[in-house]
């Protein structure tokens, strides 16, 4: 699935190998907090925060995977949330490129990441924010929330270069309780 993912990323002249790499990561820890934990890919949700290709392209993966696992590909597409710089992205904004229209669903807007977290309740949350980010947009009240709704919640800080990062190790750790399963 990965594979044919990636030959047709290469057939279409959009495969980016760090793209590719983000998607391998997020994916592979979703598999193996799944494993960890007992649960279902399919029971998973996704908030990326950033809304550019790299959170698209990991987004479809994960979508890919669910597909291939039975889950209807609307239902799969329904899990993964994008949050940009103007706010979480909703079917009813009008500003939203082609590539970000299957990721906007029926919602209200939300402007701040922690309300996001507070509202859509994810599993994980996934940094792809990049050059355009803000170092420490997993703040202190993010990973907080995070570990309300989750037993373990995981987070993944994706962005590059490291000094754009939305939180480090240490930080994850400390303000989950040692509960954050922490991936970059």
């Amino acid at each position: 699935m990965l594979q044919d993912a990636m030959l047709d990323s290469e057939q279409t002249g959009n495969f980016d190998e760090d793209i590719q790499r983000a998607a391998i990561v997020v994916l592979g820890g979703l598999h193996s907090a799944m494993r960890a934990s007992g649960g279902s890919l399919a029971t998973q949700r996704l908030l990326f925060l950033g809304a550019g290709k790299a959170a698209i392209g990991i987004a479809d993966l994960v979508v890919s995977a669910m597909v291939s696992q039975g889950v209807p590909p609307a239902r799969a597409r329904s899990v993964c949330w994008l949050f940009d710089s103007r706010g979480l992205v909703v079917a009813r904004r009008g500003d939203l490129a082609w590539c970000k229209r299957p990721y906007a669903h029926e919602h209200e807007l939300v402007l701040d990441f922690r309300s996001a977290v507070h509202q859509l309740k994810p599993t994980a949350i996934v940094g792809v924010a990049g050059v355009a980010g803000v170092a420490g947009e997993f703040t202190r009240e993010v990973i907080e929330e995070m570990t309300r709704v989750n037993d373990r919640p995981l987070i993944f800080v994706l962005s590059k270069p490291g000094s754009k990062a939305e939180c480090t190790a240490q930080q994850a750790d400390q303000w989950s309780g040692g509960r954050a399963i922490f991936y970059a």
